[in-house]
């Protein structure tokens, strides 16, 4: 019966179900590729602007006004990772070398940081925590912590951990230059 209707009735090489179903399947894919780019701007926006509010915390906590959050920043880079080039801090970041030294040199003149020898370069000074450094990020961190539990009380661990794991790849990919082939190759397209 659904072959007379012409529904079913093969028509070159698939059925008119099937060449409908594929354009349904297709128009699916473009709306839910759609939403999910919607919904991946909307996180990106989201976390612009939270962003700019942790700047305004930092600033507040740590008592120093403009370039507080990358004050914070390379603190606790060199309590995680240990002593660093400036270049080296500034490569993982999208600022200029210049701009990082700058932050550097001041928390070298409070006595937080200290400039020592590189065994692997004679120029290039590695920059590591001081006692007193130390002990500033321990204080920092304990006001942060006193700032942070609260905010978060509400928000479950899982929500947290998949927020944290999706911003992590979407930095990767930005970070592995992966959005500019992409990039190139929708504009070699048009």
């Amino acid at each position: 019966m659904l072959e007379r209707s012409g529904i079913v009735g093969r028509s070159g090489r698939h059925s008119r179900v099937h060449r409908m179903s594929k354009r349904l399947r297709s128009r699916q894919r473009k709306s839910m590729t759609a939403d999910k780019v919607a919904a991946v701007d909307a996180l990106m926006t989201e976390s612009a602007l939270l962003y700019f509010r942790m700047k305004v915390a930092a600033a507040d906590l740590m008592g120093k006004g403009a370039g507080s959050s990358g004050r914070r920043s390379i603190l606790k880079e060199l309590a995680r990772n240990g002593s660093r080039t400036v270049a080296h801090m500034a490569r993982a970041r999208p600022v200029a070398r210049q701009h990082f030294q700058k932050i550097v040199d001041s928390l070298n003149l409070e006595g937080l940081v200290e400039f020592i020898p590189n065994p692997a370069h004679e120029r290039s000074k590695l920059v590591r925590l001081t006692p007193k450094g130390r002990l500033f990020l321990e204080a920092l961190t304990r006001r942060e912590t006193k700032l942070i539990a609260p905010l978060a009380a509400d928000i479950s661990m899982h929500d947290v951990q998949t927020a944290a794991k999706v911003l992590r790849e979407l930095k990767n990919k930005f970070a592995s230059g992966e959005w500019k082939r992409l990039s190139a190759t929708r504009t070699a397209r048009r």
